[in-house]
């Protein structure tokens, strides 16, 4: 907390669509958990992961869903441009 209140957060969505197993989950481990595995696992369905990152005025609030590579990958892309508009 500052001296003014607290920090405003800014949250951003971030959905990472793309082909089966070329590293959008060891992408974002890295980035969220700073690991990184050269086998991992294949997501079923989606996960959620969140980042935060303090910066001297504010806070980054990264929300991240990383989706499987499967077919139905486009008819997400689908349905979060339909729920967001």
């Amino acid at each position: 907390m500052s001296a003014l209140g607290p920090k405003k957060v800014l949250s951003y969505k971030l959905v990472l669509l793309g082909d089966t197993a070329v590293g959008k989950s060891s992408s974002v481990e890295r980035f969220v958990k700073d690991e990184f595995f050269e086998f991992q696992q294949p997501t079923i369905g989606a996960a959620f992961l969140t980042k935060n990152i303090p910066l001297d005025d504010c806070i980054i609030k990264f929300e991240i869903w990383d989706t499987a590579g499967q077919v139905f990958h486009s008819f997400m892309c689908f349905c979060f441009m339909f729920c967001y508009y």
